[in-house]
């Protein structure tokens, strides 16, 4: 009887994550096609002709030479 019981609790977890995992999968189709769709109709950038200076080349460590 507690093996049944078990079985049913388990079946119903798996059914409520079969359901959520829906959800996700249907929440990133949209948020997919939105942003693909986004990128589609968006005017085309000029070619970037200077590399940009990153931000961590500035950053000076100091070493110390002397423990």
């Amino acid at each position: 009887m507690a093996t049944s019981c078990v079985l049913g609790t388990n079946t119903k977890v798996m059914d409520s994550i079969s359901q959520l995992q829906e959800k996700v999968n249907t929440i990133a189709t949209i948020a997919f096609t939105t942003i693909g769709t986004l990128q589609w109709d968006a005017p085309e950038s000029p070619p970037i002709t200077q590399k940009p200076d990153p931000y961590w080349l500035r950053i000076s460590i100091p070493i110390r030479t002397q423990l």
